[in-house]
């Protein structure tokens, strides 16, 4: 690859091996905020995400506005688990960062990462 690629696009490149002491770890930077869910169900997360309301986030997961792991989901009823990445159209990119417990009401506590 390092040998054939010489243009991208239009554009005139050159192309080197990065030194193994080099660290190319890219960090995005995060808000982190808690929210209080009945269930781990997509229109429930999404959401508290959004603070939309269950009815308001299922007509935008049936209309395709709502990415899971960077792919379509258009099943309000999906699990998510600690990881998911969501992609929410008009409202920005979250990680269900952390299930930290439950109420005792019997809801689930959530630590959910904003992207900046």
């Amino acid at each position: 690859l390092m040998f054939q690629l010489k243009t991208v696009g239009r554009n005139k490149v050159d192309i080197s091996v990065c030194p193994s002491h080099i660290s190319l770890k890219l960090s995005h930077p995060f808000t982190l905020f808690r929210a209080v869910v009945a269930s781990l169900r997509l229109d429930a997360v999404a959401g508290a995400m959004t603070h939309l309301s269950r009815r308001e986030m299922q007509s935008l997961i049936e209309g395709e506005g709502v990415n899971v792991n960077f792919a379509p989901c258009t099943d309000t009823s999906k699990k998510l688990k600690e990881g998911d990445v969501l992609s929410i159209r008009h409202h920005g990119r979250f990680v269900l960062s952390e299930v930290t417990g439950e109420t005792k009401k019997g809801r689930l506590a959530i630590i959910v990462k904003q992207y900046i």
